[in-house]
């Protein structure tokens, strides 16, 4: 695949002046991120959609941002550090990251490179994130090969998050930066294994139930010392990546499937997000985008900057720039985007819990394989455009009530369920943080944190019904024959 099919359509229009922190990179204009979005929604229309309704729904039950946020802390009395907030906003808020020079990959969040030597910033910040910023520079310092960034988040109520690319690579070197971080986090997520369902993989490293042969990657063994030591850690997994969905995508199952469920899928799309299914053009076409999306199918370009590995997603695109893009375009579905989607809802999540008391406070530290950093960063800056893919992407919602399914003939349950959807138990699997909270060897078990049930919250009464959604579109499409009305219900843009 030559690099000029995976060109920004976006930057390239407007190219930011070079990285002085970062050589080999160029600092992308304030307004990228937006452009992006802009050019999602453009796409999507003017009119509003049931899927999009349904997603502006659940986003506002939890409480959490419909596009690009506010990350202001107040303090107990309710005042703010106007300080603070002038050099947060200079440096990690503002900034729409950066974007190497050769094969134009972009980041979102802010290469944690630049912060280390930023001792104003450090000054500011919490003392366990200060920390988490030097342990990473002593990651680096000791590498002695390539290694993936870090980059740096700052969540609705100043919750720091930290996403750290490993590569699954037991020789790359992960001990001089979890060690530093275990003590400093408040919530150390991880990346669970595709053979175990949705909670599992915590307990069993946790418990060290992961034989050595099997290790995913450098991080296990370290979370196992660290739990050695006695430390009490909250560890949180994510990201939905069990073997029934990873199966669903695969290419030797996918080429298993009736017509009869790429028929309800379709079906499914044209009847929530009508102008999705037009410009797909068909059940054809949509088989195509679908499988071109899958987690074994996926592209991506790859590049190394001053020893940093740099990966972008091949997000399907249908436009003058070509069939590829770096950045997402509104084709996105399949189950790696999917998981990174839900990947990034829950990490707010998990902000939204600290910030109104329920755990407590402190650095999020989310280890994720670099494939997932493209999608995720994009995700976690518009939270209503990341439940959409979540919804558009059912089936794999559904595929974790039917583990094996494909052995046990359950697809057609699927099939079913795509027709007459439970939004109330789909709002509820997404909304759901698997957490484990132990010390030393206390055989712990991991706990499912339905956040709608935790904040008493009933998604029954939030979600709007057919007939509600159905007297939206209309009043909407009066309004914009009389040009009265803009929706306001799709990404903020």
């Amino acid at each position: 695949m030559s690099e000029q099919m995976f060109m920004n359509p976006v930057s390239n229009q407007n190219p930011g002046k070079k990285s002085s922190e970062n050589p080999g990179t160029r600092m992308l204009p304030d307004a990228y991120w937006h452009s992006v979005a802009s050019r999602i929604s453009e796409r999507g229309g003017e009119a509003p959609t049931p899927l999009g309704l349904r997603a502006h729904a659940i986003i506002r039950a939890l409480g959490l941002p419909s596009g690009q946020f506010s990350s202001l802390e107040f303090r107990p009395d309710g005042t703010r550090d106007a300080v603070a907030e002038r050099i947060y906003s200079e440096r990690v808020v503002t900034p729409a990251g950066v974007e190497t020079e050769k094969s134009g990959i972009p980041t979102s969040g802010t290469d944690v490179l630049s912060l280390a030597a930023d001792e104003e910033l450090l000054g500011i910040m919490s003392e366990d994130s200060a920390a988490i910023i030097r342990a990473d520079q002593k990651q680096r310092d000791a590498a002695s090969s390539e290694y993936s960034p870090m980059l740096y988040f700052r969540l609705p109520a100043g919750v720091d998050l930290f996403v750290k690319g490993v590569t699954h690579d037991p020789s790359e070197r992960l001990d001089t930066f979890i060690g530093g971080i275990m003590e400093h986090a408040g919530v150390v997520a991880l990346e669970g294994r595709t053979e175990l369902p949705y909670g599992a993989s915590i307990r069993k490293i946790a418990n060290q139930e992961i034989g050595q042969d099997d290790r995913f990657g450098g991080y296990e063994q370290y979370v196992v010392d660290a739990l050695d030591k006695g430390q009490e850690i909250l560890f949180a997994e994510v990201d939905p990546r069990d073997e029934s969905k990873v199966t669903f995508d695969s290419a030797a199952a996918f080429d298993t499937l009736p017509d009869g469920f790429f028929d309800a899928y379709y079906g499914y799309l044209s009847a929530q997000d009508p102008g999705l299914a037009d410009r797909i053009g068909g059940i054809a076409e949509f088989k195509k985008l679908l499988r071109g999306q899958t987690g074994s199918n996926l592209e991506g370009i790859r590049e190394t900057v001053d020893g940093r590995k740099y990966y972008a997603h091949a997000f399907v695109d249908r436009g003058k720039h070509g069939d590829k893009s770096t950045v997402p375009t509104g084709y996105e579905l399949g189950q790696l985007i999917f998981s990174d989607a839900v990947s990034a809802i829950r990490l707010h999540l998990i902000a939204k819990l600290m910030s109104d008391g329920k755990i407590r406070k402190g650095p999020i530290v989310d280890f994720q394989g670099s494939d997932h950093l493209s999608g995720k960063q994009f995700f976690l800056r518009y939270p209503e455009y990341a439940m959409e893919v979540a919804l558009r992407s059912l089936p794999e919602i559904l595929a974790s009530d039917a583990t094996g399914f494909f052995r046990k003939g359950k697809i057609n349950s699927v099939s079913e369920a795509l027709a007459d959807p439970d939004w109330e138990s789909i709002a509820g699997k997404i909304g759901t943080v698997a957490f484990l909270r132990t010390k030393k060897w206390s055989s712990p078990k991991a706990e499912l944190v339905n956040v709608f049930e935790e904040n008493g919250i009933d998604i029954g009464n939030l979600m709007p019904s057919d007939a509600e959604i159905a007297d939206v579109i209309k009043r909407s499409a009066a309004a914009r024959t009389s040009g009265t009305e803009s929706d306001g219900l799709r990404i903020a843009a």
